[in-house]
């Protein structure tokens, strides 16, 4: 499963809006979850009723434990991609600032995207090496 998670500082810098975006064109292709871990705002969870509740892409609406776990359950199921949505303070915003702690918020995610000012994002990819680490380490 690819997983992709959205971070910024502050608020207001489209993250859901990215998330929901990049939602929907990979629903296209694959089934598709979507993680809202902005509670306080519920932004994506919001549009995503708005919807109409689509099973593809599919809300996660509770995490249940830690978010390693529920991404192992989403892989079982066979969700080919998921979009992690997440609230403003948990980064910071400068661009090195900002790659630590989404490490540790999401350390499986294949791809973090960061936006670091209006229309600028920083886009990190995981090695195959390291995805294949972790993977030979879950299953050990």
């Amino acid at each position: 499963m690819r997983t992709i998670v959205v971070a910024s500082g502050k608020g207001g810098t489209l993250k859901s809006s990215l998330v929901a975006s990049l939602g929907v064109y990979a629903a296209s292709e694959a089934k598709t979850a979507l993680i809202d871990l902005n509670a306080d705002q519920a932004t994506l969870t919001r549009w995503w009723k708005a919807r109409g509740e689509p099973a593809n892409p599919f809300l996660v609406e509770e995490i249940e434990g830690q978010l390693h776990h529920e991404l192992r359950a989403l892989d079982k199921i066979k969700r080919v991609h998921c979009l992690i949505d997440t609230p403003p303070d948990e980064m910071k915003t400068s661009p090195s600032e900002a790659i630590e702690p989404t490490q540790r918020l999401c350390a499986e995610c294949d791809i973090r995207i960061l936006s670091v000012g209006p229309n600028k994002y920083l886009v990190g990819v995981r090695s195959k090496e390291a995805a294949r680490k972790q993977q030979t380490s879950d299953t050990a």
